[in-house]
């Protein structure tokens, strides 16, 4: 059987979860309890373990286990690393392991071959979810145990690559946050006694777009970028699912009409409070409602402001005082009564160097990031459609 495709269910057995009514579920451990793992627990860090009672009607996983999502947005995640008893929404695979490595079935599961097609048959659905029959006609590329180790150790040495640069790059990026104390001090304190004023003596325009007539069936493949609150994260502007409108549209909406090194601010729901200023070519770009464009004069430099807006004591102070429990949104009136801190202007524009400056480095490593995520696709593919060791291969 070894080096050749075999069917999946051949080698592996899928099992579905179970789970006992809500009530009798606990918020902390007990003794004749086991913890309830539903995908969030994989997926959210922040969520809080729950507990059952322990019964032979719970279907249970070890740590080494792996699990798929079977419903909803996440299905065909990839699920591994907890124990306990795994609920209705996982599925987990259960392997012959004298023939097939757990680890082996986790990275073969991760493919774009076996994603396509489990979202596929998830999509076909009414609920978005699968169960063990749709599996019946994938193949699986099955090398010799040892085959298997070897391919295991590559893609797991290209993984630790990949996260130390993920981790290197998110050390500069917090590096941007403490160059901002370093030079204005905290904001609450004002230790370096910094001129307190309100944003609205600086700001030009304090506005918003709208979200175009028709909603998502008006937006298009191509034309104006149309920003949406999603694609203001911390101080990056992440376009990857930007959405277009027509230039009609676009004239439409000419009073959110983005300039560069405008700020942009999200004042609407779980993302209220990140910011990012906007680098592009003037007139070219809009938002939606929830984003709210803020055009500043002379004496305000837009990276020191979205820095300010980014700072852990604003976002306290400023951003859970003004939103309610119930209602998390800013008005241009609110936003234009901020206290922020004046330093000297010059002192503002070497801030934005020394962030360019780090920058810089943070785009060198993610040009780096993008081909080692390249590299590790074209093992993946190669390690299970049986390339990886053809004669002649170096591995």
């Amino acid at each position: 059987m070894n080096n050749e495709f075999v069917d999946l269910l051949s080698v592996c057995d899928f099992q579905g979860g179970s789970q006992p009514p809500k009530r009798l579920w606990l918020q902390n451990p007990a003794e004749g309890y086991v913890r309830m793992l539903q995908i969030r627990d994989f997926t959210q860090s922040s969520t809080k373990p729950e507990y059952v009672p322990l019964d032979n009607k719970l279907k249970l996983c070890e740590k080494d286990d792996v699990l798929i999502a079977r419903y909803g947005a996440s299905v065909g995640k990839i699920l591994t690393g907890l124990q306990g008893a795994y609920n209705v929404a996982l599925m987990k695979c259960i392997p012959d392991t004298s023939l097939l490595l757990k680890q082996y079935l986790y990275y073969f599961l991760q493919t774009k071959y076996f994603q396509k097609l489990i979202k596929n048959v998830g999509s076909r659905s009414a609920q978005a979810g699968f169960n063990k029959n749709d599996l019946k006609k994938i193949k699986i590329f099955l090398p010799s145990i040892k085959k298997q180790e070897l391919i295991i150790k590559i893609l797991n040495t290209c993984e630790n690559v990949i996260t130390n640069r993920r981790q290197q790059i998110e050390a500069l990026s917090a590096l941007k946050q403490s160059i901002f104390v370093d030079m204005f001090g905290t904001v609450k304190t004002n230790n370096y006694s910094f001129k307190k004023s309100k944003l609205g003596d600086f700001a030009l325009l304090v506005t918003s777009g709208s979200t175009p007539k028709g909603g998502s069936t008006s937006y298009l493949k191509e034309g104006v970028p149309l920003i949406r609150s999603q694609n203001v994260l911390w101080n990056e502007l992440r376009l990857e699912d930007v959405v277009f409108i027509s230039e009609e549209t676009h004239k439409s909406m000419k009073r959110s009409q983005l300039n560069n090194r405008d700020v942009l601010l999200n004042i609407t729901g779980a993302s209220i409070g990140r910011s990012v200023v906007y680098r592009g070519a003037d007139f070219e770009a809009n938002v939606n409602q929830h984003v709210c464009i803020i055009r500043l004069n002379e004496y305000i430099n837009p990276y020191y402001l979205s820095y300010y807006f980014a700072n852990e004591e604003f976002q306290k102070n400023v951003v859970n005082k003004n939103i309610g429990a119930t209602r998390q949104a800013f008005n241009y009136t609110q936003i234009k009564n901020f206290d922020i801190l004046v330093p000297d202007l010059s002192l503002q524009n070497a801030f934005e160097d020394k962030v360019k400056q780090v920058d810089k480095y943070i785009n060198l490593l993610s040009n780096s990031l993008e081909q080692m995520n390249l590299l590790y696709d074209s093992i993946l593919h190669k390690s299970f459609n049986g390339e990886l060791f053809k004669e002649g291969m170096k591995v």
